[in-house]
């Protein structure tokens, strides 16, 4: 279960860093 909320996070946080990247490029 934890590994499961662990990767659910981990999925947003790549999510947002996507995101920072394209907006900053």
């Amino acid at each position: 279960m934890i590994l499961q909320i662990t990767l659910h996070y981990r999925h947003l946080a790549d999510a947002l860093i996507q995101s920072d990247v394209q907006q900053s490029v």
